[in-house]
């Protein structure tokens, strides 16, 4: 499969990391009263069907987000 890079043109899909959904917010604090929205944010993720954003990292080529 061949996925188009905006910086490098059309590479074969293995150059590529998929990072998941993109529409999950990281928390802001690091105090430990927000220790709960971590453990959502780190574990408890959806599975949604269908389409959806996802982070896409060029890890072969050009590095970029």
């Amino acid at each position: 499969m061949l996925i188009p890079c905006p910086h490098c043109g059309t590479r074969p899909v293995e150059e590529f990391t998929f990072l998941g959904d993109a529409s999950v917010k990281r928390p802001t604090s690091s105090d430990p009263s927000s220790m709960e929205e971590w453990y959502d944010y780190v574990y408890l993720r959806n599975n949604p069907k269908g389409r959806f954003d996802e982070f896409v990292h060029h890890s072969g080529g050009c590095r970029s987000w």
